[in-house]
């Protein structure tokens, strides 16, 4: 099967797809062959990049849901079944970030990453699984996590937590799925270019994170995009239960990053 084609007569939900990582899997899909149902709480996102693949000579129809809703997650469901029929991959790319000191951090900031990362994770998935096993479809679920979820990234709130638990959600749900043929994986971007890190990461914080990148650089939203059909694809039909990260090598500098951005942002928080 040759590039442009790996996905084709595959039906893709795709959440948090109206910008950043989820925008760029929804597109890098669509290019691949699948028909899509983009997912977000962003109306104008969403019709944005329905219009993108469209152009494109592609299929995709969008549904405004609230991941953490049930209600939303069943909607979902069933427009995507309305309009195509099947569904035969799931991308959970929702992911929110409300930073700061441990000491510092809300109840209200807590309950909202954890709800965004991890429930909408879990919710989306649970459904969508049971959808598979009822109709013993060989589905694939890609969850989007973070090398923050695998070491500590200090000074952001919930979000280390929240990834941390999408990666053994992952597994879990690998491990008691996989004899059903449903494979589960994980992605774990590093640093990359998408709204939500350029308002986090600014000034000297960015130049601290981008000297600790062994590449130099933060990844684009493509680049993860690529991986993300890699493991949705029939080339990764034997990998299950794995959590990848693609990082440009950050995994290897962590502890050096920890301690750097500990002492930048202690003076500046």
């Amino acid at each position: 099967m040759s590039f442009g084609e790996r996905l084709s007569n595959k039906v893709a939900v795709i959440t948090g797809a109206a910008s950043g990582i989820g925008r760029a899997i929804s597109l890098e899909f669509a290019k691949e062959g699948a028909d899509v149902v983009l997912s977000d709480i962003d109306e104008k996102g969403l019709i944005n990049v329905a219009n993108q693949i469209r152009e494109m000579g592609k299929k995709a129809v969008f549904v405004t849901a609230d991941a953490t809703r049930i209600h939303d997650v069943e909607k979902m469901l069933k427009i995507a079944l309305e309009k195509f029929g099947r569904i035969d991959i799931l991308v959970n790319s929702i992911g929110v970030l409300r930073g700061g000191k441990i000491e510092d951090l809300s109840e209200e900031d807590w309950d909202f990453v954890i709800s965004v990362n991890l429930k909408g994770v879990f919710l989306c998935s649970q459904k969508i699984g049971k959808y598979f096993i009822e109709n013993k479809v060989p589905g694939v679920i890609i969850n989007i996590a973070s090398i923050s979820g695998i070491l500590p990234q200090v000074y952001t709130g919930a979000y280390s937590p929240s990834k941390a638990g999408v990666i053994l959600l992952s597994a879990l749900m690998a491990m008691e799925w996989a004899r059903y043929g449903i494979r589960v994986n994980c992605i774990c971007p590093g640093p990359t270019r998408t709204p939500m890190t350029d308002r986090y990461y600014q000034g000297k914080l960015r130049e601290a994170r981008e000297l600790a990148i062994p590449l130099g650089r933060f990844a684009e939203p493509e680049e993860i995009a690529k991986v993300a059909v890699f493991l949705a694809s029939s080339d990764a039909k034997y990998i299950t239960g794995a959590s990848l990260p693609v990082d440009g090598g950050s995994l290897q500098s962590m502890f050096f990053l920890v301690n750097y951005i500990r002492e930048l942002i202690s003076k500046e928080v």
